[in-house]
């Protein structure tokens, strides 16, 4: 879902668009993981049939940033994030 006009909290990205997915995968190193409470927090994966084949002249950093799955394609962000209630996205940290 979209965030509310009336919501002026900052820190959070809203939701994802219509045309793409965001989910979160646990990242075990850091602590984060989609079972935290009171929020799912993890790093942040983005899918669709938009997201780049790779990166353009760099393919040794195209496998571990780029993958298929169920034949939907997905990006690893390196980002560090928590889904809110209301489907809203905040970015906590970065993976080092």
């Amino acid at each position: 879902t979209a965030m509310e006009e009336s919501d002026i909290s900052v820190g959070r990205t809203g939701g994802p668009t219509t045309i793409n997915q965001i989910r979160l995968i646990n990242w075990e190193e850091g602590n984060y993981r989609v079972t935290n409470r009171p929020f799912p927090q993890g790093e942040i994966l983005i899918g669709g049939d938009n997201i780049a084949m790779g990166y353009f002249k760099r393919p040794e950093l195209n496998d571990e940033s780029f993958f298929v799955e169920n034949g939907r394609r997905w990006f690893r962000t390196g980002d560090i994030g928590e889904v809110h209630e209301d489907g809203s996205v905040k970015i906590i940290g970065k993976m080092l």
